[in-house]
């Protein structure tokens, strides 16, 4: 071992000594505060990066160990070895392993080796080497700049009622907050699993052992004043989905109201005897927006945000996270979720550039297999 040229021996041995050196490391001097490295601090830790990359690469011919990084296989090897290993114990385990010294020192390894493969390809540039340059300068640049710009993401729930506003880096201001419901579902209260969905105009259906038949159908109903047991459709806060329903199995029929109730009025079921009972279960959520105007440094914009369809502005991006559950359709509540990572342009840039790389890749085979052909 370590007789030159080195090779895949010499790479996990040297992985294994970054893993020791880690844990040294941590344990005099404990684990990594992110939030230390918060701009301008990652921008100087990047520039001094970058500049001992460009010593190390220029001393290649000298130092030995900078020359076999750049081209020998095994470096490249066991570092991607070495971050695999501890990404799937992170993943096993559940031990968050992003604040530890050997994990990190590991990631500087593999990223390094990145770095000085491409810095040697540029320096020499060909151009049948673009998609080589194109797929480790864009995992470079994403994987620098994901890691340094992390401390400068900036995430705030936001929690506004409707006509207010709220939010400290970003302000939101609420007009109104929408939802859509699936139709509702009877089921059986001791077999919860099997369902029966009323859409709009269905009058009944099957149901376990009993046939099930729809008399009325009021979407937004209340408790009727004048009978307990009863609903009429009432359109305010607080209104649920009731039904007067008819159960029937062989000569055996059942007949009463079934509601879902609200954070208003008790869920209502049908007793069908022998410990069994017909239920509409809880409403669900199949979508809800909030209608929004949103401010940010002097900019302000007005949107709808969705779930899965953010609104962005001024480096914001402003997710529909949740409402106030207790109150269901009813909410007067929105939870949005607002992130901004300053960062996050830069890291696309080497995404895009690892894309055009695989393009290029393609490209140059399809080329070479068509020349072959000729």
């Amino acid at each position: 071992m370590w007789k030159r040229p080195w090779k895949i021996k010499e790479g996990f041995a040297a992985g294994a000594g970054i893993l020791v050196l880690g844990g040294v490391i941590e344990l005099f001097a404990g684990p990594v505060h992110w939030e230390a490295l918060r701009f301008p601090v990652n921008l100087v830790v990047l520039v001094a990066y970058l500049c001992i990359l460009t010593i190390l690469f220029l001393l290649r011919k000298r130092v030995y160990p900078v020359e076999w990084m750049m081209h020998g296989g095994g470096a490249a090897t066991a570092s991607i070895a070495c971050c695999a290993a501890l990404t799937f114990i992170m993943g096993l385990t559940g031990i968050d392993l992003l604040e530890s010294w050997p994990f990190i020192l590991s990631y500087l390894w593999m990223t390094s080796i990145v770095g000085l493969a491409s810095i040697n390809r540029i320096s020499h540039f060909r151009k049948k080497d673009i998609p080589f340059i194109l797929n480790h300068l864009g995992l470079f640049i994403a994987l620098v700049a994901g890691t340094l710009g992390s401390p400068d993401i900036h995430r705030e729930e936001i929690t506004v009622s409707e006509g207010g506003s709220a939010g400290t880096g970003i302000t939101v201001t609420l007009h109104a907050f929408r939802m859509e419901q699936y139709p509702p579902e009877l089921t059986l209260g001791n077999d919860p699993s099997e369902r029966l969905r009323i859409d709009n105009g269905m009058l009944g259906g099957r149901l376990g052992e009993w046939n099930i038949e729809v008399l009325r159908n009021i979407p937004y109903a209340g408790i009727a004043e004048d009978d307990s047991t009863g609903y009429r459709a009432w359109l305010h806060p607080g209104a649920c989905c009731a039904m007067e329903v008819k159960a029937s199995r062989g000569t055996e029929s059942h007949s009463g109201w079934v509601c879902c109730g609200s954070f208003l009025f008790p869920p209502t079921t049908l007793d069908l005897g022998g410990g069994e009972s017909l239920v509409m279960a809880p409403r669900e959520a199949k979508e809800y927006t909030s209608e929004v105007t949103v401010t940010s440094g002097g900019k302000r914009a007005d949107g709808i945000i969705e779930v899965n369809k953010p609104m962005r502005l001024d480096g914001w991006t402003i997710y529909q996270q949740g409402y106030d559950v207790s109150m269901g359709e009813w909410s007067g509540i929105s939870i949005l979720r607002a992130v901004r990572n300053p960062w996050l342009p830069v890291v696309l840039a080497g995404i895009f550039m690892m894309m055009g790389g695989a393009i290029a890749s393609f490209l140059k085979v399809s080329g070479k297999r068509k020349e072959g052909k000729e």
